[in-house]
């Protein structure tokens, strides 16, 4: 089982996101929960908001990113969210994005364990 995290130091982004994955059909094994992002040691300001993004085996994963990664291409207005995995972390910027498989190749290379860390052999 794993989670990412997504958040924005914007509400309504948090909130347009999460009903955008609430519409998504997601295969079984993939739960959307809102929650608060504490900030990091490096980081100024307060929490913000978020999503936990829960999924049963790591090749949902790009379930997940596909569906992040078309809300980011869709946005109007500019949109800046952080995804997270433990110490892994990517910011997205919708003004830098050309299209939704840019956004979800980002999160799942962004993400991806280091290979050390994967079950492969060498």
């Amino acid at each position: 089982m794993g989670y990412i995290t997504v958040s924005s130091d914007d509400h309504g982004a948090v909130l347009a996101l999460q009903d955008w994955l609430r519409r998504e059909q997601f295969p079984p094994g993939i739960v959307v929960h809102p929650c608060s992002e504490e900030p990091g040691p490096d980081d100024m300001g307060a929490w913000s908001d978020g999503l936990k993004i829960v999924f049963e085996n790591p090749g949902l994963l790009t379930a997940v990113a596909t569906a992040v990664g078309a809300w980011v291409g869709s946005r109007a207005r500019v949109t800046r969210v952080k995804v997270r995995d433990g110490d892994r972390e990517i910011e997205i910027d919708s003004r830098r994005i050309k299209d939704p498989e840019q956004v979800a190749r980002r999160i799942q290379e962004g993400l991806a364990p280091p290979a050390r860390d994967r079950n492969e052999d060498i």
